[in-house]
């Protein structure tokens, strides 16, 4: 271990699914928690940056709050939370993608979380990944609790640019194919031992027109969302579930007015309904407080869709 704190690595990620019961299940191995719990322990003792990571699904939400209380507790510097990318094993188990009420009430627990450590002149780290519409949920996260805020975040969120993937983001494998990003393994651009990557980056003739930068309004709800703030979200999602690079992706968590920011208990949701239509021209329309009392749990319910998955 101190071999690995003296190459002086930014940081090293450490994967925990869940909970002791939930982290050995998935990984299908007894004992898989602890050595994986010990692993971060001892990057943190030896001084290298250590985070945990975390891919949220229907099957671990549960252990989500546990997770960030055990990055307390251990004085863990950084929390990854993933949301289910369809490429790889991730296509295989997309029937149990996060729903989406689920999915918003993790992002309001972590934001919550996170502004609770800077209050108290403790902050830590929290990253996500996989859902650039996490972005225009954190700026109606500032709308309902500090509006002041509203157009300082907007125009940081604008600079980030949302998904980045062929334009400042890009992969090559093993054997030199170079892809759009790391899920999309099965779609390659070119391979370094045959064009400079240079080449194949500027080459705006492949239909994705990824190196471009350009990318066309969408299909569905993206074509819709006045947001647009996510920048298509990912188009891996849409091509893996519909075929079609430039249809809606259907993981973006931003329906518009059914959501309330002021609900005090999370817990994941298991429900599948139909979640009312989109507010129309309401780029960002404001929250329903669900009352003089807040929203709670089993008042003012608003209905839940599922993440959708398609047979394979």
């Amino acid at each position: 271990m101190g071999q690995i704190a003296d190459v002086g690595f930014d940081y090293v990620g450490i994967s925990l699914d869940g909970l002791k019961d939930t982290h050995d299940r998935f990984r299908r191995k007894e004992g898989a928690f602890a050595a994986a719990l010990n692993g971060i322990r001892l990057c943190r003792d030896a001084g290298a940056k250590v985070g945990m990571r975390f891919t949220l699904t229907q099957d671990n939400a549960h252990d989500f709050p546990a997770l960030l209380d055990l990055m307390e507790t251990e004085n863990i510097a950084k929390f990854y939370l993933s949301h289910l990318n369809y490429a790889g094993r991730g296509n295989k188990n997309r029937k149990d993608d996060a729903h989406f009420r689920t999915t918003r009430d993790a992002m309001d627990l972590l934001f919550e979380r996170c502004w609770q450590q800077v209050q108290a002149g403790q902050p830590r780290e929290y990253v996500t990944g996989n859902n650039d519409a996490d972005g225009v949920w954190l700026l109606r996260w500032v709308e309902a609790r500090f509006p002041g805020k509203v157009e300082h975040i907007r125009a940081k969120l604008t600079q980030w640019g949302g998904n980045a993937s062929g334009v400042n983001v890009a992969n090559i494998d093993n054997l030199g194919t170079v892809h759009p990003d790391t899920m999309w393994w099965d779609y390659p651009l070119g391979n370094v031992r045959q064009r400079p990557f240079s080449e194949i980056w500027m080459d705006t003739a492949d239909p994705l027109r990824l190196a471009s930068g350009v990318a066309p309004a969408g299909q569905g709800r993206c074509a819709a969302c006045a947001s647009r703030g996510c920048n298509g979200n990912s188009r891996g999602r849409a091509w893996h579930t519909t075929g079609d690079f430039w249809a809606e992706d259907r993981v973006a968590i931003d329906r518009r007015g059914n959501r309330s920011p002021n609900r005090p208990a999370w817990k994941p949701h298991h429900e599948t309904v139909r979640p009312p239509p989109p507010q129309p021209n309401a780029a960002f329309p404001p929250f329903s407080k669900g009352g003089q009392g807040g929203f709670r749990p089993g008042r003012h319910r608003q209905p839940e869709e599922k993440s959708p998955s398609i047979p394979l």
